[in-house]
C-alpha cells in the first residue's frame, strides 16, 4: 500500500518536532545557561534544521497543489491543471532539490564539526581520515550540484512539457543513482567514523564496529544502552536509505512511482539522518544524567554500609593503615615537587562537551 499525503506530513512533521525540540534544548544550554557563543556544530545543525523546514513547506505546497495524490507520476499525465500550472509544479520540482540535497549534507557537516571536537588531537590517524571524510563529503556535495545543474542542458529542459524538448528520463535516473550512490558513501564514512577519548568512556554518536566496542568499555548497563539504540538508529538510516534506493530508484520504478511516494521515501531518509545529526547537542545533558545516577548510587552504597560497620570503627582502621606507612621527615621535600606538574599533552585541550556538561552541573 502506498502512503498517502498524510502519511507524509504526519511523518515530516514528526521527525521535525524531535529535532527541533533537541536542538531547543541546546541553544537554551549554550546561550542562556551558559551565556556562551555557539558552536560550530551548533550552527551547521541550525542550518540543516532550517533547510529540512524548507523542503517539508514545498511538500505542503504540493499537497496544497493537489499533486500528492496516488496517481499522479513525476510525467504529470494525470494531474488535472493548465500547462502553465503544470510547467509551474515542475519548476518548483526542480528547484525544491537544492534544499533537498544541501539538507542532506548540511546534517553531516554538523556531524563531522562533533567529531572535530571531540576527537583529540594526538590521535592523527583518525584525525587524517575525518579529514578525508571532509574532502569526500564536499566533494560528493559539489558533483551532486553540478549535476543537477548540467545532466540536462539547459536546465529548462527539466520542466518542458513537449517529449521531445523534456529531460530524457535515463539522464533524470543518472541524477538520482550517482546522487543517492554520493550520499550513501558520504553516510557511511560521516556516521561511521570512530573516536575513542579514554578508555572507559565513548562519545555519544560513533557509529563503527560498535557491537564490538561497546562491551569493552567501562560504562554502567543503562548507558550501555542508549549507546546501543543510538547505533541502532544510524543502522535503521541505512536501511532507510536503501530501500529508497529500490523503491524509486531501480528499473521502471521512477516512472511508475507516484510523486508522493518518492517524496515520503526521500523524506523519511532525509529527517531521520537530521534527527541523528542533532543527538549529539544531547550529550551533556546525558552526562550529567550519568553522573547524577552514578553518584547516588555510590552514595547509597556507603550509607548502606556505615550502618553495619559504623564510624568509629572505619576511623580506627584508617587510622590503623595509616601508622605503618613510612612518612617522610618534616624537611623532606620531593624533588618533583618544587616545580609545578604540567598536565599530559593531551590533556591540555579539553573537549567542549566536557566543558558543557561541567558548566551544567554548575548551573
Amino acid at each position: 500500500m502506498s502512503p498517502t499525503a498524510s502519511d507524509l506530513l504526519i511523518s515530516e512533521w514528526t521527525l521535525i518536532s524531535l529535532s527541533t525540540i533537541v536542538i531547543a534544548a541546546r541553544v537554551y544550554l549554550r546561550l542562556v545557561l551558559q551565556k556562551r557563543k555557539l558552536l560550530s556544530s551548533d550552527i551547521w545543525m541550525v542550518v540543516a534544521w532550517l533547510m529540512g523546514i524548507v523542503v517539508a513547506c514545498f511538500c505542503i505546497t504540493y499537497v496544497h497543489l493537489g499533486l500528492m495524490e496516488q496517481d499522479i507520476t513525476l510525467s504529470l499525465a494525470n494531474y488535472k491543471a493548465s500547462t502553465h500550472d503544470k510547467t509551474a509544479v515542475r519548476q518548483l520540482l526542480w528547484i525544491s532539490s537544492l534544499p533537498f540535497i544541501l539538507s542532506f549534507y548540511l546534517c553531516k557537516a554538523a556531524l563531522l564539526c562533533v567529531y572535530h571536537q571531540v576527537i583529540p588531537v594526538f590521535m592523527k590517524k583518525r584525525r587524517l581520515f575525518l579529514w578525508i571524510t571532509v574532502g569526500f563529503v564536499v566533494l560528493s556535495c559539489i558533483t551532486t550540484l553540478l549535476l543537477l545543474f548540467t545532466i540536462c542542458t539547459p536546465v529548462s529542459r527539466f520542466w518542458a512539457l513537449d517529449p521531445e524538448q523534456r529531460c530524457s528520463m535515463a539522464s533524470v535516473l543518472v541524477f538520482f543513482r550517482t546522487s543517492w550512490a554520493l550520499n550513501f558513501t558520504s553516510d557511511i564514512l560521516s556516521k561511521f567514523n570512530t573516536c575513542e577519548q579514554d578508555k572507559a568512556e565513548l562519545t555519544s554518536l560513533v557509529f563503527i564496529l560498535p557491537w564490538l566496542i561497546v562491551p569493552d568499555l567501562m560504562i554502567k548497563g543503562y548507558l550501555k544502552i542508549g549507546v546501543y539504540l543510538t547505533f541502532l538508529l544510524g543502522l535503521i538510516n541505512m536501511a532507510v536509505s536503501l530501500v529508497r534506493f529500490y523503491m524509486i530508484y531501480t528499473g521502471e520504478h521512477i516512472a511508475r512511482n507516484s510523486v508522493v511516494m518518492i517524496h515520503f521515501w526521500n523524506s523519511l531518509d532525509l529527517y531521520i539522518g537530521l534527527v541523528i545529526a542533532c543527538l549529539p547537542a544531547l550529550r551533556p545533558y546525558f552526562n550529567l544524567a550519568a553522573e547524577s545516577r552514578a553518584f547516588n548510587y555510590v552514595t547509597g552504597k556507603t550509607d548502606r554500609s556505615s550502618r553495619y560497620t559504623g564510624t568509629n570503627n572505619t576511623s580506627s582502621t584508617s587510622g590503623t593503615r595509616s601508622s605503618h606507612v613510612a612518612k617522610p621527615p618534616p624537611a623532606y621535600k620531593p624533588a618533583s615537587a618544587s616545580r609545578p606538574s604540567s598536565p599530559p599533552p593531551h590533556l591540555s585541550r579539553s573537549s567542549s562537551y566536557e566543558m558543557d556538561t561541567e558548566l551544567l552541573r554548575k548551573s
